[in-house]
């Protein structure tokens, strides 16, 4: 290790920037050469100084893409490549969000496995494993990386509000849905709970057919309800359009994601550790005005897990797995996909970086050093 300080080797990289962009602004954009990419990294090796690697910059996680100002973040917005084969076999660049990639294939009637949402990175949402519109045909995102196919997929999709006072009703409706998944793959939905409305948006993956009558139910709850967005057939852009009306605090996806590990071993390794039982993932999402709160509300989130944990617990239901792509900083994500799977993980950094120069100058992030014995 070197005794130059991390400030000095921020400015060699600063300079390093300025040598090769037209002008130097305060956030100075530029692409590198593999050559020079390298360099930064000795930079960063040899210096100690705190790295940090940027994809669609969504992540919620404060450190996670970005550092102090002695630092150097890699924003690779600007890896916007995308690029079609005869075999409709995707490239994508680690810059593109799902907007882009679905925007490139809806014009060739093709979709892709990738994001709910428009504005989520690639990068991202592939490494955290990738929750697509319908797992239960396709497995995760993470599933589909290394033989990255289109579909010509059509659907049908609906975004129906509910009143809070009836959450009962709608999530009887949302428990009948689930147990339909297990015989029909192409049933999609989530569950958003607002403390001012519930939001329900369902999907078919198939606009050619009548809705499953499980899906009707929920038109037919007593619940003052408003279709938000109306029943829409089109391609997975559509459907990922109707999604974006809603930003859910509190999600319950429904999907049967034993079906969904199920594809993920079929297509390969299952190293999520995912276990072969009917589940439901839920995610709370809070927001607060300042940093000042920000440690009463970790440890109200934290006490709020830990309540649905216990009684899941109880009676046996409670499964480990954290999913990468929404946890706190404070959890432990990589241990959560089992021994076996970490040890990989493990075995994986020791190969390609034994030096661990991403383990100890990455900024912040789910990494293998960090996380409990």
């Amino acid at each position: 290790m070197s005794g130059i300080k991390s400030t000095t080797a921020a400015a060699a990289a600063c300079e390093l920037l300025a040598t090769q962009a037209m002008s130097h602004f305060p956030t100075t954009r530029n692409i590198w050469k593999l050559q020079r990419s390298n360099r930064a990294l000795k930079i960063v090796r040899e210096t100690g100084t705190k790295l940090a690697i940027r994809g669609g910059g969504r992540g919620f996680n404060p450190g996670f893409a970005g550092t102090d100002h002695h630092g150097i973040v890699i924003d690779l917005r600007d890896l916007r490549t995308l690029d079609l084969d005869d075999d409709g076999i995707l490239r994508v660049g680690a810059g593109n969000t799902w907007e882009d990639v679905y925007a490139f294939l809806d014009k060739r009637g093709l979709s892709a496995i990738g994001g709910r949402q428009r504005d989520v990175g690639v990068s991202g949402f592939l490494l955290g494993g990738g929750m697509p519109p319908f797992p239960n045909l396709h497995g995760l995102g993470a599933d589909n990386v290394n033989n990255y196919e289109t579909y010509p997929i059509s659907t049908q999709s609906t975004l129906l509000v509910y009143n809070p006072a009836g959450f009962e009703e709608v999530l009887d409706a949302t428990l009948q849905a689930q147990e339909a998944m297990k015989t029909d793959t192409k049933i999609g939905m989530f569950t958003n709970v607002d403390p001012t409305f519930i939001a329900v948006s369902l999907f078919y993956a198939d606009s050619e057919v009548a809705r499953p009558r499980v899906l009707e139910t929920f038109f037919n709850l007593k619940s003052p309800v408003q279709v938000a967005a109306p029943t829409t057939k089109g391609r997975v852009k559509t459907l990922v359009d109707i999604i974006g009306l809603v930003a859910p605090p509190t999600s319950l996806h429904g999907d049967d994601e034993d079906l969904a590990c199920l594809i993920g071993e079929d297509k390969g390794e299952n190293i999520l550790g995912l276990e072969k039982v009917a589940q439901t993932w839920w995610s709370l999402v809070a927001e607060w005005p300042g940093g000042e709160e920000d440690d009463v509300s970790a440890r109200r989130l934290d006490a709020f897990q830990k309540g649905i944990e216990r009684p899941a617990k109880k009676h046996a239901a409670h499964l480990d797995f954290l999913f990468m792509n929404d946890p706190m900083s404070t959890q432990d994500v990589l241990r959560s996909y089992g021994e076996d799977n970490f040890r990989t993980l493990r075995d994986t950094v020791a190969k390609y970086d034994p030096e661990g120069v991403f383990q100890w100058s990455q900024n912040y992030g789910f990494l293998v050093r960090k996380s409990t014995s």
